[in-house]
């Protein structure tokens, strides 16, 4: 016999029974909702249907940063958002208001709040202000006491040149008539970055 589990997370899987009683472990790694059809190998016609089960995820053991995702470039004293959500331990997003996160960051910059609360969704959103030294970098961490104290840290956030706003001459010293010469000009952002 074959029963198939399908549900909204996942994609359809197949697993064989050998004749028998039908028993068979099932372990669905995704949450959400499913519901098992059952047919024979042999005889097409032999078929059931599980009641519909949901199937919830784990207790929350990690923070997952959904901004920045990667690595993220942000102009001299840009605002990028940062946003992050309580997952269990393969990944899925624990749904659990009212954690109570502390956030620090590292490296130059400034965070819009030092402390904040999970939505629904078990999701924070700050913003922070990066340095002005194109290069420098910053990184977020958010910890909770909860769930034997949990801790996440977002990939780096580098500060990058802003738009150009002057341009600088190296000096130029006295010059003869008809003899070629260098000059250097150097295009700097508000903050003095190239």
């Amino acid at each position: 016999a074959n029963l198939t589990i399908s549900g909204s997370e996942t994609s359809t899987t197949t697993i064989n029974l050998i004749a028998g009683f039908g028993t068979k472990s099932i372990s669905i790694n995704l949450p959400g909702s499913y519901t098992i059809y059952g047919s024979g190998t042999f005889n097409p016609s032999l078929q059931g249907t599980s009641n519909p089960f949901f199937v919830e995820p784990g207790s929350p053991t990690q923070f997952i940063f959904s901004l920045p995702a990667t690595t993220t470039y942000i102009s001299a004293a840009g605002t990028p958002t940062i946003t992050a959500y309580l997952a269990d331990a393969g990944g899925s997003r624990v749904g659990t208001a009212g954690v109570e996160c502390s956030l620090s960051i590292g490296g130059e910059g400034i965070l819009g709040t030092l402390t904040t609360l999970t939505d629904a969704n078990g999701e924070i959103t700050t913003t922070c202000q990066v340095g002005t030294t194109a290069g420098s970098q910053i990184q977020v961490v958010i910890t909770t006491a909860e769930f034997n104290g949990i801790t996440g840290t977002s990939s780096p956030i580098i500060t990058k040149s802003g738009n150009v706003a002057r341009f600088e001459f190296d000096e130029i010293g006295t010059q003869t008539v008809g003899v070629s010469f260098w000059g250097t000009i150097t295009a700097r952002d508000t903050f003095g970055n190239m």
